[in-house]
């Protein structure tokens, strides 16, 4: 939290620069103040979200404080984007578009937090496995990658047009615009590794299972039934479906598939 709190502050400095006639507004101090102190408790609850799958039992409590917690955060996070918003068609853009795109990208990652938060406690009520959570979470991702790009070219181009380049938002521009490029990727590849698996992988002989070593090296388990490679390995389908969403190797012997 502290090191988010760092580069937050960091980049607030930056911003003054930029929007520096309405710095002696009388709202001022209270807005950044509040804005870092806000930030904080996303991030609170951000760490607070990825509990329920790093602790066994954590019983009702905490599923009560999730649920207050997440509708504080939608009322109030709406409440300032309303407000922002309102000031910015009346007086145009100002300090307060800073804040609008500051609440706007930690909305983002606070609803991407609520999905992960969600698919964790319905897996949670699943007799099995659900093999399909992780290509869940996997597009909440891209969408959550594709929404904080296109946040931040709006608010690019508007301080541009209004104040001139933003020097110090071109990294945090390069580094989005990277991650949702690498995701669009990843997605295209696990589509087109899907179709290979069901086409080209054959399901592997009772005499292959027999004469190798039943153990998935994925989960750990005996296998009844599972694909070969054209290396030769063998595999659960459901593990190896969910190897190739991270990955487009072999997790044996590091094949590309």
């Amino acid at each position: 939290i502290f090191e988010e709190l760092s580069a937050s502050i960091f980049q607030g400095l930056f911003a003054l620069t930029m929007f520096r006639n309405s710095v002696n507004s009388s709202d001022f101090n209270i807005l950044l103040c509040g804005l870092f102190c806000w930030s904080c408790f996303h991030w609170i609850y951000q760490h607070r979200s990825d509990l329920i799958v790093q602790v066994p039992n954590l019983g009702v409590i905490y599923h009560v404080k999730m649920a207050s917690a997440t509708l504080l955060i939608t009322f109030i996070d709406l409440s300032i984007l309303l407000y922002c918003f309102e000031h910015l068609t009346e007086h145009g853009v100002d300090l307060h578009f800073y804040f609008l795109y500051n609440i706007s990208i930690l909305f983002v990652g606070f609803m991407f937090n609520l999905t992960k938060y969600v698919l964790n406690l319905l897996e949670m009520f699943k007799p099995n496995e659900w093999h399909d959570k992780s290509l869940y979470l996997f597009y909440a991702e891209l969408v959550q990658d594709l929404l904080k790009v296109i946040v931040l070219c709006s608010y690019f181009y508007m301080v541009t047009i209004s104040f001139g380049l933003p020097l110090y938002l071109i990294r945090d521009c390069i580094f989005s615009f990277a991650s949702l490029i690498k995701k669009i990727k990843q997605l295209l590849n696990f589509h087109k590794t899907m179709r290979d698996l069901q086409n080209r992988y054959p399901d592997a002989t009772p005499d292959e299972l027999a004469s190798g070593d039943r153990v998935c090296i994925i989960c750990r388990e005996n296998m009844d039934t599972a694909k070969r490679l054209s290396c030769g390995h063998l595999f659960h389908f459901n593990c190896l479906r969910r190897w190739i969403e991270r990955h487009n190797v072999c997790p044996t012997c590091r094949q590309p598939l």
